[in-house]
């Protein structure tokens, strides 16, 4: 038996696309294989033209129709469609019949951006819009370009149901982002919790080499490790530091605001910046940790950087919002915070610090709610409720 996973990569990778690898590996383990579109895991060029194309009024999508002749999988599973698939990929599926299953990792099935984000507020003004026009008055993109070509594409998703006409199973990696899709009108049994798992595996992208790390007893106290942009409160972050020059920070990742990081570099003495790194990398340094720190202002759909700490053992602090709160209770070992509130992370950050460590019980519990076996039982699982 084959999958057809479909996910277009992004310019930055990041967590979906670390899921995206690991769903390769899940596949592989319960004896499906899988194939993946677009084979080149680059991010995309020349956009312009194929993200025209993909809003074209038409029900073909060349190249994934033809990789679909060609290897004749049982159905596809969906990721990242945009900005090269788009609307015609969904009316091609439904032209063909072709059993569909999407994991859901963001916002845009009602949001352009993916984030519910706006002038660093949530934001859910285009939750039950069928036309998108307030993110192009808004530029809720920060492109024209995007905004113009997002708002399209969501204005022909909606107008035309493609979502819940297409689509038998919506996988949604936490219970906030499955309660949203309920909410978005798609039926309760249509929509699957899966939680992403925790998976160590080789990546290309930055060899690790003797010691190209700290050590954690030598260098910080802290970690965080993701996309260095506004919506992950980096910002936020680096104030934090600032009020705590006696706890140290490491910060690990590239984005955006990439140069305000490494300025602060330059005047906060307890702050050590690695920029990009591998993935097996980053594992390496939340064990190398005392607790983590997810400073995002944004409803975060599932942070991996989040349950890799858990798995390893480490209190993690999370802002208290819809998406994230739930990270705190049962066998989570979260520490909430204000979101956006930089006073209050670092008083739930000396809070985490503060906290006896996690003992082998607990630890033992998250590895298995967070581990690979179980990510693969919940994908047989899911085969078994396919209509193919």
């Amino acid at each position: 038996m084959k999958v057809l996973i479909v996910h277009v990569p992004y310019e930055h990778r990041g967590g979906e696309d670390v899921h995206v690898d690991a769903l390769v590996q899940g596949y592989r383990k319960i004896g499906v294989t899988p194939v993946l579109y677009p084979e080149d895991r680059n991010p995309p060029g020349s956009l312009l033209l194929k993200s025209l194309a993909s809003l074209a009024p038409v029900d073909s999508s060349p190249g994934v129709e033809k990789l679909w002749e060609d290897t004749q999988p049982a159905y596809i599973h969906l990721h990242n469609v945009f900005p090269i698939l788009g609307p015609r990929f969904f009316r091609w599926a439904i032209r063909r019949n072709i059993p569909l299953v999407m994991t859901v990792h963001n916002h845009r099935f009602f949001c352009t951006n993916g984030l519910a984000l706006r002038n660093k507020k949530i934001c859910k003004d285009c939750f039950t819009s069928k036309v998108a026009w307030r993110p192009i008055l808004h530029n809720c993109n920060g492109s024209w370009k995007k905004s113009i070509y997002h708002s399209l594409a969501l204005t022909e998703l909606r107008l035309e149901e493609l979502y819940s006409r297409a689509i038998q199973r919506f996988v949604a990696p936490s219970p906030y982002l499955q309660a949203e899709l309920v909410k978005l009108g798609i039926p309760k049994e249509r929509v699957i919790h899966i939680l992403n798992p925790v998976f160590r595996f080789e990546t290309p992208a930055v060899p690790k080499t003797k010691d190209a790390y700290p050590s954690a007893s030598d260098h910080y106290d802290v970690i965080y490790a993701g996309r260095l942009s506004e919506e992950k409160g980096i910002y936020e972050l680096i104030a934090t530091i600032r009020l705590l020059p006696n706890v140290r920070f490491l910060i690990v990742g590239d984005g955006p605001e990439r140069p305000m990081v490494t300025a602060a570099v330059s005047e906060l003495k307890n702050l050590t910046f690695l920029g990009a790194v591998s993935h097996e990398t980053v594992l390496d340094l939340i064990g190398q940790s005392r607790i983590a720190v997810l400073p995002s202002i944004c409803n975060e759909t599932l942070s991996t950087f989040a349950l890799e700490a858990f798995f390893q053992g480490k209190r993690c602090v999370v802002p208290a919002l819809d998406s994230t709160s739930w990270l705190a209770t049962g066998d989570f070992p979260g520490h909430l915070a204000k979101a956006g509130d930089p006073q209050d992370l670092a008083r739930a950050v000396q809070e985490a610090l503060g906290s006896q460590s996690i003992d082998s019980t607990q630890k033992g519990n998250l590895q298995n709610r967070l581990g690979f076996n179980r990510f693969c039982s919940d994908l047989s699982s899911l085969i078994e409720g396919i209509r193919i």
